[in-house]
């Protein structure tokens, strides 16, 4: 086992929760197969201040449910998984109980694209769970509640798809914002070990 997937494998116990491994389990052309973001990556958005305790957040295909548990431990936040598959959605809430997360999380099963975006949502994780005619879909959503209740709104995108990038800029109400460099913490030659970070206002 790699030193990274050994201290994922650490935290995750450390948060009495099982979250490690990748998976191809529902995995189709519209829907990408399941893989954790890094604990080290969900560290310095919290360490950058783009979740805090007063937030609500919202994770899209939250497989077993490591982001809404780790900004809720970590930050006190209150967060939302959304997850369409039987066996993720089972797990995730299965780790919420164990993590005794319980008043904080919140685990939904409903197809993204389905699924009525709360009013008091003001942040929302993307670790490219989809295709992008699915991101589409599900970016109306949150711009129906944006609209129902007008508040600043975050969207954060990990590791993002060039495909989801060009969309969001071309969508009126969203504006680019800042990029959290994440490239230190692998050894990796990419450009994509990066969180971009957009706004509606």
């Amino acid at each position: 086992m790699a030193m990274e997937d050994f201290n994922e494998y650490l935290l995750d116990q450390k948060y009495n929760i099982h979250t490690c491994g990748r998976s191809e389990i529902k995995a189709d052309k519209h829907h990408f197969p399941y893989e954790a973001t890094s604990f080290s990556v969900l560290r310095r958005i919290a360490e950058e201040g783009y979740v805090k305790k007063d937030n609500v957040l919202l994770d899209y295909g939250c497989g077993r449910g490591r982001v809404p548990i780790f900004f809720s431990k970590e930050t006190g936040c209150k967060t939302i998984g959304v997850e369409f598959a039987d066996g993720f959605f089972q797990e995730a809430v299965q780790n919420v109980a164990d993590a005794d997360v319980a008043n904080l999380v919140q685990i939904e099963k409903s197809a993204a694209e389905k699924y009525l975006v709360p009013e008091d949502v003001d942040v929302v994780y993307f670790f490219n769970p989809f295709s992008v005619e699915i991101f589409k879909k599900v970016v109306n959503q949150l711009l129906d509640s944006y609209y129902r209740k007008v508040r600043p709104m975050r969207i954060l995108l990990y590791y993002p798809q060039a495909e989801y990038i060009a969309y969001l800029m071309s969508v009126e109400e969203v504006t680019f914002e800042d990029e959290i460099d994440c490239s230190d913490l692998f050894n990796e030659d990419t450009d994509r070990n990066r969180v971009m970070v957009f706004g509606m206002y």
